[in-house]
């Protein structure tokens, strides 16, 4: 019998058998290398979580931080290597840092390990809130406790609202601590250096309050970026706080004076909104909530905010001259004030001399009188 010729071209024959070749050599390939299955794709008894977002890789980070942790494994898709490597500056440094990572690199899915460097910070909380001892080695963390132990005990009362707590600590470390402008020591940079020692920057100030604040139940965040003086402009940090349903800025590196005053405590950047502290604080907004409340502010609370210069000048009388106090400290919307303004003091023949000051902002000026 003659055979039927096929109607199949020679090239699509050599094409379909080669397409069949390569399927059969990838499946031998990929069921019998199991190293190669390791490096594409991540294996299940491993279980790492798969990140493409620099904001919840250190979201996930800081709690790694928080439980102690002394490494962080993950992988990653579709983000920027070099943003891992700045993994620092996306996380509040309070309680620890990424100290050193590495990264096994492959096409699919990059794997990066953090090793962790916990700070005295974390193991004074971990001994507060969690109830665990701190290790003989870590002295610094000793002593960092003890004087946060002793801080939360005298000033802090189960009775006391999240804003009365917020406010007793603010003061009691703008009461203690004073700015830092020659240390070389590198404490100043942290709440160690702000606590126990009492002299910081700004950086110390912001963590010192994140530990006290974290430790008392407040809810809050360390934010930086820069802020801007009659110096220039320069790398800076703050604190933000939740009460009730919304955010505040606080800035207590800013509320004590330089050069550091005893006693002396205002409140000009305690609890104020963005647009307040736009013109003098530089920060990216898409990194925190939005913050336009203001009944928690400061001045709005003690009844110190005037938009009339009469009702202000009633109030400043009673405090200054009346109840005989050494300072008084109030909002008064935007008008400037000059030396003419401030003369209804010595109406009544008072032999008292002041000083003042006025701190200006976007929406506003705080105005300070002290008794020389």
């Amino acid at each position: 019998m003659m055979r039927q010729r096929s109607n199949t071209s020679p090239i699509l024959r050599l094409t379909r058998n080669l397409i069949c070749i390569g399927i059969a050599a990838f499946l031998i390939l990929f069921t019998q290398n199991e190293q190669f299955c390791k490096k594409i794709i991540p294996t299940a008894n491993e279980q790492l979580e798969t990140y493409s977002n620099i904001k919840q890789i250190a979201a996930r980070l800081e709690e790694e931080i928080l439980s102690g942790s002394g490494s962080f494994s993950f992988y990653t898709t579709r983000l920027d290597p070099s943003q891992i490597q700045d993994i620092n500056s996306y996380i509040d440094p309070t309680f620890g840092s990424a100290n050193y990572q590495e990264t096994t690199n492959n096409r699919l899915a990059p794997k990066t390990t953090i090793k962790i460097q916990l700070k005295p910070a974390y193991y004074v909380y971990a001994a507060i809130m969690q109830h665990k001892a701190i290790p003989n080695n870590e002295i610094k963390a000793k002593r960092l406790y003890r004087v946060v132990n002793a801080v939360l005990k005298a000033k802090i009362k189960p009775s006391m609202t999240d804003y009365q707590k917020e406010l007793a600590l603010h003061d009691h470390l703008v009461k203690q601590c004073h700015y830092s402008t020659h240390s070389t020591s590198s404490d100043v940079y942290e709440a160690y250096g702000a606590l126990v020692n009492h002299e910081a920057v700004c950086d110390g100030y912001a963590q010192a309050l994140q530990l006290l604040f974290t430790c008392s139940g407040i809810t809050s965040k360390y934010i930086y970026g820069t802020a801007t003086d009659a110096n220039g402009s320069m790398d800076h940090a703050w604190n933000l706080v939740k009460l009730g349903n919304d955010w505040y800025h606080l800035d207590a590196t800013w509320d004590d004076p330089t050069p550091d005053r005893k006693r002396r405590i205002i409140h000009t950047y305690f609890n104020v909104t963005d647009s307040y502290i736009k013109s003098s604080h530089h920060f990216n907004a898409s990194y925190y909530p939005t913050m336009t409340a203001t009944k928690m502010n400061f001045y709005v609370r003690s009844k110190q905010r005037f938009t009339s210069w009469k009702k202000y000048k009633k109030a400043a009388k009673k405090a200054l001259l009346t109840d005989n106090r050494t300072m008084y400290e109030a909002y008064i919307g935007k008008r400037n004030v000059t030396v003419k303004d401030l003369q209804f003091l010595y109406s009544d023949g008072t032999s008292k001399q002041f000083l003042w000051n006025v701190m200006k902002e976007s929406e506003g000026n705080v105005l300070v009188i002290t008794q020389k």
